[in-house]
């Protein structure tokens, strides 16, 4: 291992110990990235998926987070909540036609 890396290491580990508020927001942002990447491979269940048997659950073993009103997994709403919330997902980005048809609009305006 490098000295560089060594070094990095350590003024990340002294930067963490003088802030421990700062890293637990990296913490918890790494985690939510996380989520949004691999979205269809973490949650549980499909996110709008409806069981209206299970409305309304507590936490257990089968929905960590509980359901809400229409029996729908808390937890994988969270998950594919995180992937909207995020800019990872590719499907937000504008489609190809999108951005076409603003620049045609642009240049036929002027």
């Amino acid at each position: 291992m490098s000295t560089t890396a060594i070094s990095i290491r350590r003024r990340v580990a002294g930067n963490a110990r003088h802030n421990p508020l700062a890293a637990m927001g990296v913490l918890l942002v790494v985690i939510f990235v996380t989520f949004a990447l691999f979205a269809p491979w973490i949650a549980p269940l499909d996110p709008a998926s409806i069981h209206l048997p299970a409305r309304l659950d507590p936490p257990s073993s089968a929905h960590w987070f509980g359901t809400d009103e229409l029996g729908r997994d808390i937890l994988s709403r969270v998950v594919y909540g995180a992937r909207i919330s995020t800019p990872s997902d590719s499907s937000s980005d504008p489609s190809p036609d999108t951005t076409e048809a603003a620049s045609t609009a642009s240049s036929t305006s002027s």
